[in-house]
């Protein structure tokens, strides 16, 4: 399956220091690709459908 992981990290490097403690990517199960992502102001909407293994970023 997919999966989403967010993670606030001071830096690319920092953000990839995290993924790969994940036990799932260190097992070889796994494996994660890293979107750099800021938001200065406003808010974002996160929509999940489990069953549907989609989901909406606005």
């Amino acid at each position: 399956g997919i999966g989403l992981i967010i993670v606030k990290a001071g830096s690319l490097d920092e953000a990839r220091e995290i993924a790969d403690q994940d036990p799932f990517h260190q097992s070889g199960l796994r494996a994660y690709k890293i979107w750099p992502w800021k938001i200065n102001e406003g808010g974002v909407d996160l929509k999940i459908r489990f069953a549907a293994g989609s989901f909406d970023i606005s």
